[in-house]
Order: structure tokens, then C-alpha cells, then sequence
């Protein structure tokens, strides 16, 4: 038990050093792309892909980190140093930046600075809560406007798998979800899930 806990703790420092490393190439990128005359809105626009790429990860993974690494530096640095010392890790770190991203810049460092002391001894169903609790105390409307940016953000996803099957994925409101469920595969008798 103890060997997997000091693994996971040196876990969570490589992702840490690891997301540092990606935001200076990001920024390297980026004053590169600008002394190249490559316009600002583009440029470091290709930091995503070739994380991605480093990682062995698609390239939407890549460019998640490049955000979280940038998110991490600028607005969070309590969480950033809470994984540094391994205690807090990469997920947590994206359950943070998630469920932050609706308050203001001020509000957002008030939260890292209240929940990342504790993120060492929270499971990420906690970690959710406590920032939540945090958000809401902090910025009422906040909730109204991290649902309104969930409900932007819903999506059905489709990846191939062995066998010639396929696995779809849905993100939706809670209130669209059910009645999804109902639908039956073509020339498939009709059953609801339960």
C-alpha cells in the first residue's frame, strides 16, 4: 500500500512537470509564430497537435493540456503546487479547472486557494463538491452559468471498436437522457434500458 501511494504521488509530479513543460513550449511556440508572421489569433495553434503527438494521445487530448497547463500557471497556482508536491493529480487538476471556469479570475483563485490544501485527502466526487460549494458561496450565478455552459457543451460521440462494433457516447442534459435510452437498434426488438 505504501509503494503505490509514493508511486502515485510521483505520478502526480511527472504530470505536474509534465504540464509545465507544455506550457513553455506553448509559449515558445507562440512568440516563434509571431516572429514568423503568423497571425496572433494562430499562433501556438499547432501546440495541441504536437502534444498530442509527444503524449501518443489524439490531438483534442493534446490541446486540453496545452488549456489546463495554461489554466494551471495563470489562475491556479495552489492546485499547480499541490500537484508538484503530489498530492493532488492531473484529474483533480481538470475537475478544478471545470467547475471553476464560470467564476471570475478573482473568485476562480479564492477557490484554488480553499480547496487545494485539501485535494491530497478528497476523492474526486469531493473535490467536485468542494469546489461547487466554494463557487456558489463565492458567486451565486455561478451554478446558472456552469450549467447553461454544460448544456453547450452536449455531444454524441462515436468511436469503432473489435469485432466490428461500435461505441457511442453521449453527453447530455439530464433532462434529454431517458428518453435516449428508449431508442432501439435498427431491426432490433424494442426494450428500454434500465
Amino acid at each position: 500500500m505504501d509503494l503505490i501511494g509514493h508511486l502515485e504521488d510521483l505520478a502526480n509530479v511527472v504530470t505536474a512537470a509534465q504540464l509545465t513543460a507544455v506550457r513553455r513550449l506553448a509559449e515558445q511556440q507562440t512568440i516563434e509564430d509571431l516572429a514568423a508572421g503568423v497571425p496572433e489569433r494562430d499562433a501556438g495553434s499547432t501546440v495541441g497537435a504536437q502534444v498530442g503527438l509527444a503524449r501518443r494521445q489524439p490531438p483534442r487530448r493534446g490541446v486540453r493540456d496545452v488549456h489546463l497547463a495554461g489554466v494551471l500557471a495563470d489562475e491556479l497556482p495552489h492546485t499547480r503546487r499541490a500537484m508538484l508536491e503530489g498530492t493532488a493529480s492531473g484529474y483533480q487538476a481538470e475537475l478544478v479547472v471545470t467547475h471553476t471556469a464560470c467564476l471570475s479570475r478573482a473568485d476562480r483563485a479564492r477557490v484554488d486557494e480553499l480547496v487545494a490544501p485539501e485535494l491530497g485527502s478528497l476523492s474526486p466526487r469531493q473535490v467536485v463538491h468542494r469546489v461547487k460549494h466554494h463557487a456558489y458561496r463565492l458567486d451565486p450565478g455561478a451554478a446558472t452559468r456552469q450549467a447553461a455552459m454544460a448544456h453547450r457543451e452536449r455531444h454524441v460521440s462515436v468511436r469503432p471498436v473489435p469485432d466490428t462494433m461500435a461505441r457511442v457516447a453521449a453527453h447530455l442534459p439530464a433532462a434529454q437522457a431517458p428518453r435516449t435510452m428508449s431508442v432501439p437498434a435498427a431491426g432490433a426488438p424494442e426494450t428500454t434500458a434500465r
